[in-house]
């Protein structure tokens, strides 16, 4: 499987420093290729959150460049995987509680952290950034939000188009480095060619409706990078004419 990838990230209006963070990194031998993608998002409403979502960003970035050879070589136990990554966000929830104790601050980040091996897609997930996949002209959102907004949705008391609007929308219920206790979840599922993978913080998809993604983002109009990269280069764009003052990140991959 070959990948067709881009990733952009701009600083909010709102901002004084962008604290949204990311990696994309691939390797490939003759036993195959492996992309591996992280998105973390400094939470806004704490201090230093560009110093929690690239403390974390490091974390797994390095993890994939001590580990891609033998994810090429031997293959990938989901299980294993899902160990590994979570002592990894297990540690660096305690470590950046840690720091904060001793600058008497609080800081956290969420994350989404995706890796792709040709035949299964496995991600990992704490806060509200997301991971979606385009195929066949429809669009599925894998993850599901760690925020106050989307367990009032689940327990019917608004609906999902309300929960767009909400004044609370930004009110996190997890977040590495902000709580004592994290609970990260795991997927994984297949891949097939001309599917379209998007990571992306809140900043993203606050102002662009599900079906603009499906028709901007389709893969059967994404050719080429430059293609891919201009599409997102537009979406921000609309992000910022719609009102958008956080920080915008987005990492979309195709599988080709």
């Amino acid at each position: 499987m070959k990948y067709i990838f881009s990733a952009l990230t701009q600083k909010g209006e709102a901002k004084s420093i962008n604290q949204d963070g990311f990696a994309l990194m691939t390797d490939e031998s003759q036993y195959g290729n492996v992309l591996f993608a992280v998105l973390c998002d400094g939470m806004g409403g704490l201090t230093e959150g560009e110093v929690a979502s690239s403390y974390l960003v490091n974390k797994f970035s390095t993890w994939f460049d001590n580990n891609s050879e033998s994810l090429m070589n031997y293959g990938i136990d989901s299980g294993e995987l899902r160990l590994i990554w979570e002592k990894i966000i297990e540690t660096a929830n305690q470590e950046l509680l840690e720091y904060g104790k001793e600058r008497n601050i609080q800081l956290g980040t969420t994350i989404v952290a995706l890796l792709l091996d040709g035949h299964k897609f496995y991600a990992i997930h704490v806060g509200d950034s997301r991971l979606y996949v385009i195929s066949n002209s429809m669009l599925k959102q894998i993850t599901e939000d760690h925020s106050l907004v989307q367990r009032e949705v689940k327990l019917g008391h608004i609906t999902k188009e309300e929960a767009r609007y909400d004044p609370r929308r930004n009110v996190l219920l997890q977040g590495v480095g902000a709580i004592g206790r994290i609970m990260p979840n795991f997927y994984t599922g297949d891949i097939n060619p001309n599917e379209v993978f998007i990571i992306c913080s809140d900043g993203f998809y606050h102002e662009i409706a599900e079906d603009e993604l499906v028709s901007i983002l389709n893969p059967a109009y994404l050719k080429h990078r430059e293609n891919l990269e201009s599409e997102l280069m537009g979406l921000i764009r609309t992000c910022k004419e719609r009102g958008e003052k956080d920080d915008i990140s987005v990492i979309a991959i195709k599988t080709d």
